[in-house]
């Protein structure tokens, strides 16, 4: 019994988060990259296994009380449809702001993470390992790609697939059930009709 409790917890133990993207910190140095209600700045990264998104961030310097917009976005050349979105009020200074404690599940594939503001702000350029391939929106002319090195931090953790050997366990657990309540039942009509 205390083998299985044992067994049970270590299963049932929280996985730690995995960096998937980090850009690092922006040194700056060119103008900043505007964000503000008439465009929107984007970012493509890869997951190679099944994954949900718990942490997203951008280095972001915002006027007072602008919304920050995050979303993910399906899409290989350019950013498509809004899987997920989620938004937070930015402070002033430049920093790395975002969503926290998310359950964002994700298949292997590639996304693209999307930053839009409310008001004006802007994504600090010169991170010194940017992002593949970004894009800006335009109201004009759509999204557009453009080479940005804008600061990006995404975590996650493996999403939980049970494995062969877990689904055979699980069936043989619950055929081993099923039949000791039909053993059981089958004792009570015996029981009752001797009577």
């Amino acid at each position: 019994m205390s083998v299985a409790l044992a067994a049970t917890l270590v299963i049932a133990a929280p996985a730690q988060a995995a960096t998937i993207v980090d850009t690092g910190k922006p040194v700056g140095g060119d103008n900043p990259i505007a964000l503000n209600p008439n465009q929107s700045l984007a970012g493509r990264f890869l997951l190679t296994s099944a994954t949900v998104l718990t942490d997203i961030q951008g280095f972001i310097g915002s006027s007072p009380n602008a919304e920050i917009t995050i979303a993910i976005r399906d899409g290989v050349a350019a950013p498509g449809n809004v899987l997920y979105s989620g938004s937070l009020t930015a402070v002033r200074t430049a920093s790395f702001q975002g969503l926290s404690d998310l359950n964002w599940m994700l298949d292997a594939g590639q996304y693209w993470v999307s930053f839009a503001s409310s008001g004006y702000s802007s994504m600090m350029p010169g991170a010194p390992r940017p992002m593949t391939q970004t894009a800006y929106l335009d109201p004009r002319w759509g999204w557009q790609s453009y080479p940005m090195s804008m600061g990006v931090r995404i975590s996650g953790v493996a999403a939980a697939v049970p494995e062969p050997a877990t689904w055979a366990m699980m069936i043989v657990g619950f055929g081993v059930a099923g039949g000791a309540l039909r053993r059981r039942s089958s004792a009570t009509r015996a029981a009752v009709h001797i009577a």
